[in-house]
């Protein structure tokens, strides 16, 4: 019994040294905060920090890099694939005149469609049908009822500056033959309008024309002659009369029996069409 208490005395005074040396462990860490200044404080927080930062990166770098590995991506270049010249083939095609080209009508009444109702005139029948035929050509009618050659010399530089045309095809010189003008100065105008759009890489069809048996014979032939002289001065080419089969037919022609009427329209265009095709329309020019 006095063994057992002395035991158990010896036990309460040892967990007594146990408790105070705990208390004192604790006791004096917290005295030495308390004697800490702000300054020791904020340099001994600063320690702390720079400690943890310095586990953190040794912890990183000791860390196998999850970095994207580094692949070497192999140089995927575009195949040299040669391209086949690939050209247009020499389609023997006939002598058809260049596609999108432009022709000037410089004419009088007769090309004007005097009398006759708007779209029904030759010059814009040669149009529908040089469509339906596949030529991309475009016709402007830049005739005036009334106009003479000397007309036609005067408005001519303006037309070929504006339109830069492919072709002209004149057709004057009628008004000059009813008013009875000097077949010398007809002469002049027309070679003269030739050689005006023959120096500018133009080419130039001329439509003839004759005048009324009541002008007399003689007349009549220095009239026509000229059509055929400047044709062979300047080497272009010559329909001798665009109103063939119509001039003088009295069915054919209006009241005045000047101008053709609306039936004798088509009769122009073939006269013009068997004038271009296939001499004309078929060949380079």
């Amino acid at each position: 019994m006095v063994v057992n208490i002395a035991n158990e005395s010896e036990q309460n005074v040892s967990r007594v040294r146990q408790y105070k040396t705990l208390t004192f462990m604790l006791y004096m860490p917290l005295q030495a905060m308390r004697s800490l200044t702000r300054g020791s404080m904020r340099s001994l927080i600063r320690s702390v920090f720079m400690l943890l930062l310095a586990n953190i990166s040794t912890a990183y770098a000791t860390t196998p890099n999850a970095t994207t590995p580094n692949v070497t991506t192999p140089n995927v270049t575009t195949p040299n694939v040669t391209t086949p010249n690939v050209t247009t083939p020499d389609v023997a095609t006939p002598d058809v005149a260049m596609e999108n080209e432009t022709w000037v009508v410089l004419g009088d009444s007769i090309s004007a469609g005097y009398g006759i109702p708007d779209g029904e005139g030759w010059v814009t029948l040669l149009q529908g049908r040089l469509d339906a035929s596949g030529h991309t050509i475009q016709l402007v009618n830049e005739s005036i009822s009334g106009d003479t050659t000397a007309g036609g010399l005067a408005r001519l530089p303006e037309i070929l500056g504006r339109l830069e045309p492919n072709v002209v095809i004149i057709e004057l010189g009628g008004n000059d033959g009813l008013r009875g003008l000097s077949t010398k100065a007809m002469e002049d105008n027309l070679s003269k309008m030739i050689a005006l759009s023959l120096s500018k890489d133009i080419q130039v069809l001329l439509l003839g024309m004759k005048t009324p048996p009541n002008y007399g014979r003689k007349y009549g032939e220095l009239f026509e002659s000229v059509f055929d002289s400047v044709s062979k001065q300047h080497k272009v080419r010559l329909l001798p009369f665009l109103l063939e089969g119509v001039g003088g037919f009295k069915e054919h022609m209006q009241d005045d029996r000047i101008h053709p009427n609306r039936g004798a329209q088509k009769m122009l265009l073939d006269n013009v069409w068997t004038f271009l095709e296939p001499e004309f329309l078929n060949k380079d020019i």
